[in-house]
């Protein structure tokens, strides 16, 4: 045949359907959704470990603060947490959403840590023989990632000075 003779297909040039081409489509935009939900779950993670460490942190450099700052005058015995916030407050860089507190101060008494054996947890006068323990806490809260707190124990110890024997 010449001219305009008709060629016949083989049974492997058969093209691609319509219906093919869209359940392909499907199976790619799956995929896709699923990669990217796994790339904002890892930037989520990584935000919140962030979020953790900048707390911790923060915390450690305010109990350095504290230990630089403590004097044998500024030493505040049988000291509230509430006094022991004003004296020695967080005055380290304001976050948004990071809050810093004092929870708790307890106090060498010889033999333990106590929160005051005074009424109602009141400390007396032999309670606090020179060293506290301080409970800081930092309290992180966001619209948008779960908040948390972190908590750091700290040693306070009245230096040796003049007032104060060793």
């Amino acid at each position: 045949m010449t001219g305009g003779a008709a060629t016949t297909r083989g049974p492997d040039d058969r093209g691609e359907t319509l219906l093919e081409l869209v359940i392909s489509l499907c199976i790619i935009g799956i995929a896709v959704v699923a990669v990217l939900a796994a790339v904002r779950l890892a930037v989520d993670a990584s935000s919140f470990d962030q979020r953790r460490v900048e707390a911790k942190s923060a915390l450690r450099s305010w109990s350095e603060t504290i230990a630089a700052r403590v004097t044998d005058a500024s030493y505040l015995p049988c000291a509230s947490a509430s006094a022991f916030a004003a004296a020695f407050g967080y005055d380290g860089p304001a976050r948004t959403g990071y809050t810093a507190s004092v929870a708790q101060v307890q106090y060498w008494n010889g033999t333990a840590f106590t929160s005051g054996s005074g009424g109602g947890g009141a400390c007396v006068a032999g309670d606090d023989t020179g060293t506290q323990r301080v409970l800081l806490r930092m309290t992180v809260a966001d619209s948008i990632y779960p908040g948390f707190t972190s908590q750091l124990w700290v040693t306070v110890r009245k230096p040796c000075g003049t007032t104060s024997p060793c």
